[in-house]
């Protein structure tokens, strides 16, 4: 006897709906959900208001953020790219600095060897971490935040976003209890007042990633200039073209005063910087 196989084509409906209106359906209601978090609780996040000032430009409004007039350089013109580094924490959070801005200033830190780094801006400790693990042994960093709370007291206007990454768990908490915390000292206080005297002069290179005000960034910029040993030293700034406050002020820095002249911005990161020979 000659058993005869039929086989039946898959229905492309579901309950009289072809599967691919189904999944259309399913992934605008997915998107609609999103939105409503993007537009309210997400608003805490700077990848979320990212997304809304996307949106405004894709509808034709200006971008609240200037446009970056700051000389674009690669990344590779400015360190080795085989050079070896250490990373801490790869997987950042929203408030940490990207992995490639990461990459390079560890690169630059390796390359350059500084023996002292202030910090201006702890977050967590991801940056500080990697930063103490990729200085020599005999290098110091200082990190300065401003103690939980106080973000209403502070001297200078801050940024409206900036409250969303005052109010942490624990500043530092990425370094507490590691073997390198020994190479790190946390300070706090408001970067406009804080007494930078015992530190001056000392540094070889500074981290602006405090308030991302236009008043806080030059303001940190100035204190910066003074920290480093002999004038002589690498500034590097965050969030430069991602923040209205630090992409004017740096603009302005770069456009008008001629001790910024050779500022460059990294392609491809947020990240400034400028070295003083």
């Amino acid at each position: 006897m000659r058993i005869m196989r039929v086989t039946c084509p898959q229905s492309n409906h579901l309950g009289g709906l072809p599967i691919r209106v189904l999944r259309t359906a399913k992934k605008y209601l997915y998107a609609l959900g999103s939105a409503i978090y993007m537009f309210t609780l997400g608003m805490r996040h700077t990848r979320e208001r990212m997304h809304v000032y996307q949106i405004a430009d894709w509808h034709g409004y200006p971008s609240p953020v200037p446009t970056c007039t700051v000389p674009e350089v690669e990344a590779d013109e400015i360190s080795d790219p085989t050079t070896a580094i250490e990373l801490r924490h790869p997987i950042g959070v929203d408030g940490n600095v990207p992995l490639a801005q990461l990459v390079v200033m560890m690169r630059l830190i390796r390359t350059h060897d500084p023996q002292g780094i202030f910090e201006i801006g702890t977050f967590d400790g991801r940056t500080t971490l990697n930063m103490a693990a990729n200085a020599g042994s005999d290098a110091r960093i200082v990190t300065l935040d401003l103690p939980a709370g106080q973000i209403q007291d502070a001297a200078l206007p801050t940024d409206v976003g900036d409250s969303a990454y005052s109010e942490k768990a624990a500043s530092g908490a990425r370094f507490k209890g590691s073997p390198l915390a020994s190479k790190i000292t946390q300070v706090f206080g408001d970067s406009a007042t804080f007494d930078f005297g015992p530190h001056a002069g000392q540094m070889d290179l500074v981290f602006i990633d405090g308030s991302h005000s236009y008043e806080y960034v030059l303001s940190d910029t100035e204190n910066a200039r003074k920290l480093l040993r002999n004038g002589k030293g690498w500034i590097l700034w965050d969030d430069y073209g991602i923040w209205e406050g630090v992409t004017r002020a740096l603009n302005e820095l770069h456009g008008t005063n001629p001790d910024y002249a050779d500022m460059l911005h990294v392609k491809g990161t947020p990240l400034a910087l400028i070295q003083f020979c």
